[in-house]
């Protein structure tokens, strides 16, 4: 039973790192987060089953590193 655990949390995590792959890869694309949003938002008739879900994490992923930024008076 604890091999079945330690391989689903090893899934957990190879899935998770990806995901935040897609997401530094849509960025590093783009040249400000709403640019990004706007990309995501255009996906359409994609060969991805479900893809309007993770379109929609997506845009989750990218509107929460964009809340987190500093503002431009932040002292560091």
């Amino acid at each position: 039973m604890d091999n079945v655990k330690h391989d689903n949390n090893l899934i957990k995590e190879i899935i998770e790192k990806h995901f935040e792959n897609m997401v530094d890869d849509v960025l590093a694309h783009t040249e400000t987060y709403f640019e990004a949003l706007g990309a995501i938002s255009s996906i359409k008739g994609c060969n991805i089953p479900d893809m309007i879900h993770l379109a929609d994490c997506l845009r989750k992923a990218i509107r929460k590193r964009a809340m987190q930024q500093k503002t431009p008076n932040y002292d560091n």
